[in-house]
């Protein structure tokens, strides 16, 4: 399995074992990157509020999930984006 597997199934995006060490996948990971990649391209807080955590927990799946490869994040003036690796 590579390392970085991910599933589409039905439009849903399963992150699995290889990402988070199992089969097991944290709602808020599978939550807020699912949220990234529904939007393409999305700021901490606009995915915070829109899947009911918190900025800082947001914040904290966001760059885990750019030190794994698994989003991208650009940063331009005062507002840094995050958008999903295909």
């Amino acid at each position: 399995m590579p390392d970085k597997a991910v599933f589409t199934v039905f439009g849903v995006i399963l992150i699995a074992s290889a990402l988070f060490g199992s089969l097991s996948v944290k709602s808020q990971d599978f939550e807020t990157l699912h949220a990234v990649r529904i939007q393409g391209i999305a700021q901490a807080d606009g995915v915070a509020e829109g899947i009911g955590y918190s900025t800082d927990t947001v914040q904290l799946v966001l760059d885990d999930a750019v030190a794994r490869g698994l989003a991208k994040s650009r940063t331009g003036g005062r507002v840094q984006e995050f958008g999903a690796q295909p």
